[in-house]
């Protein structure tokens, strides 16, 4: 803000020496006028050491360097929102206590030196958290998630209910609070992740337009403590927001991962033929459609209607039906019937014609025929004509 800029100038120009400028980060928001004074006081010394080495002139000569990861992380994050700071190995606790000593001696009481012979990130968890990061899936606190999954071209978020069914009974109180606290989750994992580029967020679609600009208002504010530049699009037609966010790291995924050596980071694998589509188990084919029918797949056993199959066994004729091929007489006209698979829960017996009874007539001679459709009785008829394959039975 244009308050803030005019404060910081006012503050710098008392402390600044005549003939220094100095170039103010965003961080500096917010500063008291003794932190800057502390910056201000660690800069000149810094550069007197650099005139001093020019001086000397031992070339060639290191006159500053970038300090290493560990000074950077410290310089760029560790603040008064953190209320501890672990450091592990005698090392890094030398460079880093020594650098906070002299640049903000009020933060040096939040350092923690471990001492402990288990490792620091088991001990806290840290790995854990890492692992929850690279996966696509985030959970929500109130059961809702979150699916993050990157393309090409952008990054898409969409958020989902899942468990979270909320306790009012209102639908649309439901979809606004879990929208709420995927906008905060949201901005924690781009800020955990570093991602870049182009994001775009699929929240639940709202239908009061305040809940929708409830929801906006929630994301812009998170991401208004997000010290990477952004810009938060308007929200399209299809309920969509869009931003950007540049990119300051190699990005966690980046970091911990690599592209497939099969699928080349595609995430399917590409045959050169069509692949065949996943077989049901037979036996589970076969249960399903004798359960469906209600059969009970044992001898004598009782259909869904409650009647009994009289030697049916999985649907198979009964032992008796066998006569029909040996040659010899049915027993029992009810044989000629096959089992329940076949015929229904019940059956009938169906009598049997004389083998010398005559075909019936194709055409009743009786019936009134049509102009239409006239049908001539003496024409040849294909079935009176096929030849009929009688057998004779045996009796016994």
């Amino acid at each position: 803000p244009d308050i803030e800029r005019t404060r910081l100038k006012n503050v710098l120009k008392e402390v600044l020496p005549d003939e220094a400028g100095v170039i103010v980060r965003t961080a500096a928001e917010g500063a008291t006028e003794d932190q800057l004074t502390r910056d201000v006081t660690a800069l000149t010394a810094r550069w007197e050491d650099i005139e001093r080495k020019v001086a000397a002139g031992n070339s060639p000569e290191l006159l500053y360097g970038e300090p290493d990861l560990m000074i950077k992380v410290v310089r760029d994050l560790f603040n008064e929102d953190f209320t501890k700071l672990i450091v592990e190995g005698d090392d890094a606790w030398d460079n880093i206590s020594g650098y906070v000593n002299h640049v903000a001696p009020d933060l040096f009481d939040r350092l923690e030196r471990w001492t402990s012979d288990a490792d620091s990130f088991e001990a806290v968890r840290v790995d854990e958290q890492i692992s929850k990061a690279l996966d696509r899936k985030v959970w929500l606190p109130s059961g809702g998630s979150l699916v993050i999954d990157r393309t090409e071209a952008m990054t898409v978020v969409d958020v989902n209910t899942g468990k979270f069914t909320g306790s009012g009974g209102n639908l649309e109180e439901t979809v606004t609070k879990n929208n709420l606290e995927a906008a905060e989750e949201i901005v924690r994992q781009l800020r955990l992740r570093d991602i870049g580029g182009i994001i775009v967020i699929d929240f639940i679609d709202m239908v009061l337009e305040s809940n929708r600009d409830l929801v906006l208002r929630r994301l812009v504010e998170c991401l208004g403590r997000d010290r990477t530049r952004h810009q938060v699009a308007e929200v399209t037609s299809l309920g969509l927001v869009q931003m950007t966010r540049k990119r300051i790291g190699t990005g966690l995924l980046e970091s911990f991962s690599e592209d497939c050596d099969h699928c080349k980071g595609r995430g399917v694998v590409v045959h050169t033929q069509p692949v065949e589509a996943k077989k049901v188990d037979d036996n589970d084919g076969r249960r399903n459609r004798r359960g469906g029918r209600g059969n009970t797949g044992k001898p004598g056993g009782t259909n869904g209607s409650g009647s009994t199959n009289s030697g049916s066994t999985n649907g198979r004729r009964s032992p008796s039906s066998s006569a029909l091929v040996d040659g010899a007489a049915p027993t029992d006209s009810t044989d000629l019937v096959d089992s329940a698979d076949d015929q229904g829960p019940a059956h009938t017996p169906v009598p049997q014609p004389p083998a010398d009874a005559p075909l019936p007539p194709l055409v009743d001679p009786a019936a009134p025929q049509t102009a239409d459709a006239p049908v001539s009785l003496d024409a040849p008829s294909v079935i009176a004509d096929a030849p009929v394959l009688t057998a004779e039975v045996e009796q016994p």
